[in-house]
């Protein structure tokens, strides 16, 4: 249909590759190419880098040369929910490659294809909010170290801000979107595929209360986990569409029940905690949009019935390990961490103490990098941070009161999951800004 074709902002209609990539036999070839892919890089550093390179030059490619939007769309996501897969294999290319192929790719679409882009006065604002904390940090620590934690602390906020101004300035019908949703989730998949090779490989499992390297490609189990709960969230989105047969859903729920249970196996909580906050707003806007309860009534049942068996499963699978580290409350000192921040902020309340610096100031004996991303803000941005954060939040606001029916729900559920993730992750990984991104996308409900 034309009006829900509308992602070219110039007003010709697009083509229909991102329909294309909506239909069963579509995602059936993405999960066993992603799965390949994701065995293919779990060899050799050598195969992961080139990965990165075809990505990156793909990326370029398409900025350059495409004619049409979608392209760059398609890539630029691609590449936001690729540094893990990435990082895992030990690619060798910048550690934050995923998130500047982002910026490029937002940038591009706003220059060539988005030439007023929707949100564009706090996107700019909550980038501007950033920049005292740069300076500070130049003034005080100097070039190299400001560079570094530049990259490292802000490429993710940045991205967000872009990745908000581009898509919630494009209409998508809800079968471009799944085709949107099924390039997302390709990293993903190749990302759960390494996991479980992993956990193959390594033959007599042995779990403790603690996260589970085995489970995770040997990588950090944070990050794994909430790369997979984040597919597992796109899986959901996917299945309470309508129009579509239930016979379609079935390789869907297959997929979720996979990366979710692989999740659940680096013993890591946040990434699947923030799904489950996701999957209870979701459940939550969907009993209060017309419509949408029957089909969000069944489907809910359904998850549960499955999520019941992933845990039970799970819980034998690890001799009950799995339980006791899901009950318990320890933060793994976040909150110590977080508390150090906020006393940093009110010593420093003006400009904070500049990008990078928070582990160096904590009163606590804690150097490892910051995880909760609000306190983050405070601490080394200071009133800035305070004003970037009202920003964010203003945005999540605007995001999800454009949305109607199933984009109401998408956007409430990515939204959240961001939200969520920022608790434990600060913005390490690229799926924050991509769910922000996606969670802008719009079109008409009844397509």
């Amino acid at each position: 249909m034309l009006a829900a074709s509308r992602i070219d902002t110039r007003g010709r209609r697009s083509p229909p590759v991102l329909e294309r990539l909506s239909t069963v036999r579509a995602w059936l070839a993405m999960v066993a190419l992603s799965a390949a892919v994701g065995w293919a890089t779990s060899l050799s550093p050598l195969i992961a880098t080139a990965h990165m390179g075809l990505v990156v030059v793909t990326l370029l490619s398409t900025a350059v040369f495409s004619l049409r939007p979608e392209p760059v769309l398609m890539v630029s996501i691609y590449a936001g929910l690729s540094d893990v897969l990435w990082r895992a294999s030990d690619a060798r290319g910048p550690w934050e490659g995923a998130k500047w192929s982002m910026i490029l790719g937002f940038t591009v679409m706003i220059v060539r294809f988005v030439k007023r882009p929707q949100h564009r006065l706090l996107g700019s604002a909550l980038i501007a909010l950033l920049i005292p904390g740069v300076i500070v940090s130049l003034l005080n620590r100097g070039v190299a170290f400001t560079r570094a934690y530049t990259s490292a602390s802000l490429a993710g906020l940045v991205a967000l801000a872009l990745a908000v101004m581009v898509c919630s300035s494009l209409r998508l019908s809800q079968r471009e979107i799944r085709g949107l949703y099924v390039v997302a989730l390709s990293p993903i998949i190749s990302m759960a595929a390494q996991a479980t090779l992993s956990t193959i490989r390594a033959g007599s499992l042995s779990f403790t209360d603690e996260v589970n390297f085995d489970t995770s490609a040997g990588f950090g189990p944070n990050q794994v986990s909430s790369a997979l709960c984040v597919g597992g969230l796109l899986c959901i989105l996917i299945l309470l569409q309508r129009h579509q047969r239930w016979i379609a859903r079935i390789p869907v729920l297959a997929t979720a029940v996979w990366i979710v249970g692989q999740a659940t196996l680096t013993f890591s909580r946040g990434g699947l905690f923030g799904l489950v906050l996701a999957a209870a707003m979701i459940g939550l806007v969907a009993l209060a949009t017309s419509g949408q309860r029957l089909s969000v009534i069944i489907t809910a049942a359904v998850l549960v019935v499955v999520a019941m068996q992933i845990l039970s499963w799970a819980g034998a699978f690890t001799g009950g390990k799995s339980e006791e580290r899901f009950a318990s409350t320890d933060s793994t000192n976040r909150v110590e961490i977080a508390q150090s921040e906020v006393r940093i902020f009110l010593r420093h309340p003006i400009l904070g103490t500049g990008v990078g610096t928070a582990k160096d100031e904590r009163d606590i004996h804690l150097t490892t990098a910051p995880h909760t991303e609000y306190t983050r803000l405070l601490a080394e941005h200071g009133m800035f941070g305070v004003a970037a954060i009202a920003v964010l939040a203003a945005l999540s606001v605007k995001i999800f009161r454009a949305g109607r029916g199933w984009y109401r729900m998408a956007a409430a559920g990515l939204v959240v999951m961001a939200l969520a993730q920022m608790v434990h992750s600060a913005t390490r990984i690229g799926s924050i800004a991509v769910c922000f991104g996606l969670a802008a996308l719009r079109g008409d409900d009844g397509d």
